[in-house]
């Protein structure tokens, strides 16, 4: 976590006070104080260990500012005047330099070979990658813009860790286990415990589960990825197709009958048909269920019937 002050005064939390360890397999990262490592923990000798500039965007200098550097990465904040200090992409660009500085110092220290890079680097190695991040005043988690009225000076980061060796290797791996504890879930199924654990895998992957996984696909780059996921990621039981987003992308809002918006939903339906999952639909009514059966729809979801039975005869009966 990153912490800039009101006044662009910096102050950097590394992961409280540890640093980043990188293990076998690197797929894994965890924090570990360099004082109180034990001295028989491996550190990956020749793995080479690159640091990303963390994005984060800021909003452009007014015409009355000085012009502070284009981009929010690379400047020496030795080299910044203290006016342009009081500059969005100035402070932007001082805080990436000062986190990817320390964070690479930090890792060389304890043992690895780190290098800080502008662009993705080729061969073997392991690079580090992130954004800073920002609750909004309805404790939703967005993107930060320096400059675009932040609701709270604290800032979060989020690291990705990827192996160049190999990009598409799922580095959250080992999955994760999940953990034990039934009292509110089973009352919420109106369950005992022993029955909660029965029903509460996830089915296809456990026949006798109740949990269902759903996606919902709704923009083209969810579309160009969907046979990719399905291949990779056991467990999914079921798409939804997203066409109210989808057809808002596509530049025909709520058009679901335009011959665009229909081509986008087939190519959702046959991937699913491809992967055997089923594919739903979110409005289905009276007049498109004949077509969304045909077109290969399993998963059928209809808006319950409005009305105003109550409120005509209350007009009725007060002659109204």
């Amino acid at each position: 976590m990153a912490r800039l002050g009101k006044t662009g005064t910096l102050a950097l939390l590394l992961f409280g006070g540890g640093v980043l360890a990188l293990i076998a397999g690197f797929g894994r990262v965890a924090s570990v104080d360099a004082e109180t490592r034990p001295a028989t923990q491996a550190l990956v000798p020749g793995v080479a260990v690159y640091v990303n500039d963390f994005e984060l965007p800021a909003v452009a200098p007014s015409p009355t500012q000085n012009k502070g550097p284009a981009t929010t990465t690379g400047a020496n904040p030795a080299d910044h005047t203290a006016d342009e200090a009081d500059i969005p992409s100035v402070q932007a660009r001082m805080l990436t330099d000062a986190f990817s500085k320390t964070l690479v110092e930090t890792l060389q220290k304890i043992g690895f070979t780190a290098t800080r890079v502008r662009e993705k680097p080729g061969g073997k190695g392991v690079l580090l990658r992130g954004v800073f991040a920002e609750l909004d005043r309805e404790n939703r988690i967005r993107r930060v813009i320096l400059g675009a009225g932040s609701p709270n000076p604290q800032f979060f980061l989020y690291v990705g860790t990827f192996n160049l060796k190999s990009p598409d290797q799922p580095l959250y791996e080992p999955a994760g286990i999940r953990g034990d504890g039934p009292t509110t879930a089973a009352r919420y199924w109106g369950l005992t415990q022993q029955e909660y654990y029965k029903k509460a895998g996830v089915w296809p992957l456990d026949p006798d589960g109740e949990v269902l996984v759903m996606l919902m696909i709704e923009d083209t780059l969810a579309i160009e990825n969907l046979d990719d996921i399905l291949a990779k990621v056991p467990g999914i039981g079921l798409i939804l197709i997203g066409e109210g987003d989808l057809s808002q992308e596509l530049g025909f809002p709520r058009q679901y009958e335009h011959p665009q918006v229909l081509d986008a939903m087939k190519h959702i339906v046959d991937t699913c048909k491809k992967r055997k999952v089923a594919v739903g639909h979110p409005h289905v009514d009276a007049t498109n269920v004949e077509r969304i059966l045909d077109e290969g729809y399993t998963f059928l979801m209809a808006a319950p019937t409005r009305s105003f039975a109550a409120l005509d005869k209350g007009r009725t009966l007060a002659k109204r």
